[in-house]
């Protein structure tokens, strides 16, 4: 909702490549997350709790009214913060805890003790249960957690097998996760990329079918799990960029790849429609393709959403420079000499590329050139690239 709502005037603040996940209170997260409804709701806990704030605190202190002036404390804590996941699970421990169940019994006949015992077996019965299954998913959530810090070692020590085995269990023992998919994905691009970097083509010789199988194999997986990223929330922008560029990294591996990246980065821009980053990596995508038109049309989105962003300014004067246009890629050039710091290395790079706008200017003067034919297209890693299935295609956008 932050991604999709923000004004486009959150781009000239210091916070504007961050995504927020959630609101200034919980309140307002839930008013976003679930509705009036839930706001509803949680309008009439506090007013059943704070209605009863005088009565319950009045005379000594004692463990029940401790419980509850903690539940007061943890209701206003969640008025003023952020809502985490154990501050909500103390406020409902405390609720919990905090609700007396009047006792009573139902004669079923003269001396029996039968119906004093059973309101109690009815509400604990469930209650057991409950805590049965909180304790089994909890687990399994916790261990999930383990597993994955271990997978981040892994990474850090640059042992691909240990982090791709880890994360593998990490999925298995909690698949509802987005980030775990998201790392897992990663994981399998990144081995399929170390493969094909030193496979035996690069020396003239044929691709063999086993490497061949592995990297397609990988491939598929990374595909598979940033779509499975992608169905846990296609509300999140942030979840659509990461199947994107999962695509885009295999482009020199598999046909039809760009289109399905394309197609990806169109829906994380509609979630996201402020965001400069997103458009520069769809540009980047046609650029890539040769189709300088449309790479030029999404960079001249970037720039109109942030101004001061040097990246935006540097990708469109490349983009002006291949369709020919020396005259705007100067300006855009010039644009980004302003916008970065003169002891910088950027500063250096795009003094570089001014300087040969400057040369190309000079040479289209003299010889009269008015168009300079695009670069050729990106020769594929793998021969003959690999064909995506039909179930590597993007998921259906909402």
């Amino acid at each position: 909702a932050f991604s999709q709502f923000k004004p486009l005037s959150y781009n000239a603040t210091p916070f504007w490549a961050v995504r927020f996940t959630t609101g200034a209170d919980f309140p307002l997260t839930a008013l976003a997350e679930a509705g009036l409804l839930a706001l509803a709701a949680l309008v009439l806990i506090y007013w059943k709790v704070f209605t009863g704030l005088r009565e319950k605190l009045s005379g000594g202190f004692d463990f029940e009214k401790g419980l509850f002036a903690s539940l007061v404390l943890a209701l206003v804590l969640l008025l003023i913060f952020p809502a985490n996941i154990p501050l909500l699970l103390a406020t409902f421990v405390l609720l919990a805890a905090s609700t007396r169940v009047n006792e009573a019994t139902i004669p079923l006949s003269a001396g029996s003790a039968v119906g004093s015992r059973l309101p109690a077996a009815i509400l604990t019965l469930p209650l057991i249960v409950g805590l049965g299954l909180l304790g089994y998913w909890g687990g399994r959530a916790y261990f999930a957690e383990y597993q994955f810090r271990r997978a981040i070692n892994f990474l850090v020590a640059n042992d691909g097998k240990g982090a791709y085995d880890t994360l593998r269990e990490t999925i298995r023992l909690n698949p509802y996760v987005d980030r775990y998919h998201t790392s897992y994905a990663q994981v399998n691009l990144a081995l399929a990329q170390a493969i094909a970097q030193n496979l035996p083509a690069q020396a003239g010789q044929e691709i063999t079918d086993a490497d061949r199988t592995t990297i397609s194999q990988l491939i598929q997986q990374a595909i598979r799990e940033g779509r499975a990223t992608v169905t846990l929330n296609p509300q999140r922008a942030g979840n659509w960029e990461v199947l994107g560029r999962t695509y885009q990294s295999i482009m020199a591996f598999a046909t039809g790849a760009d289109g399905f990246a394309i197609t990806s980065f169109n829906q994380a821009v509609a979630l996201d429609p402020t965001n400069p980053n997103l458009r520069i990596a769809l540009g980047g995508i046609y650029y890539a393709l040769g189709r300088y038109d449309d790479a030029v049309r999404i960079f001249e989105l970037a720039v109109l959403s942030k101004p001061d962003l040097a990246n935006a300014h540097f990708n469109l004067a490349t983009a002006y420079r291949e369709k020919g246009e020396i005259e705007k890629a100067i300006e855009q050039m010039n644009a980004v000499l302003s916008l970065v710091e003169k002891d910088s290395q950027d500063y250096q790079v795009a003094k570089a590329e001014l300087d040969n706008l400057e040369t190309k200017k000079e040479e289209k003067a003299e010889t009269g050139e008015t168009l300079i034919p695009p670069a050729p297209a990106e020769e594929p890693v793998i021969k003959p690239p690999l064909t995506l299935p039909e179930e590597a295609t993007p998921p259906a956008t909402p």
